[in-house]
């Protein structure tokens, strides 16, 4: 009988085991990276026009051990005076710029920006947002709140 339950008990403690490793790799506490994005759009912005139709991007991976930032911003409808990534929670006013990013030629920008502590916990806790400037919309044009990529 206690063989038995041994050969019963094996699969299940090896697959509880299995289904551990799996989560802690998706888990992004647990992973060396962490992928963001962004969907940004005029509906986002906060106390100022929303009547922008200009669309965009934002997809970033972080590397928590070298504190870097990654990332890809792609625009369309918009040529942006100015783009930055802001303290800025959803449904939360705008905010003042954080990290300056340089414009995008041809609507595409590729980067990367070292992060300090703070920087770092704002990310984290989805305190930021990506806001784009434009002549036409000085105090933003588009707005998308960075968020940890869900799969």
């Amino acid at each position: 009988m206690n063989k038995r339950f041994r050969l019963l008990l094996t699969p299940l403690l090896l697959s509880g085991l299995l289904m551990q490793s799996a989560c802690e790799n998706r888990d992004p506490d647990r992973r060396a990276t962490v992928d963001y994005e962004a969907t940004l759009n005029s509906a986002q912005l906060v106390g100022v026009d929303q009547s922008s139709t200009a669309t965009g991007t934002f997809t970033g991976v972080y590397n928590k051990e070298s504190k870097v930032l990654s990332y890809t911003l792609t625009l369309a409808g918009v040529t942006p005076t100015q783009v930055y990534i802001a303290q800025a929670q959803p449904g939360v006013s705008n905010g003042i710029a954080d990290i300056i990013l340089p414009n995008p030629q041809g609507g595409t920008l590729t980067g990367e920006t070292a992060l300090s502590q703070r920087q770092e916990n704002d990310l984290i806790y989805g305190n930021y947002a990506v806001i784009v400037r434009s002549a036409q919309y000085p105090n933003g044009a588009i707005r998308g709140n960075i968020q940890v990529r869900k799969y």
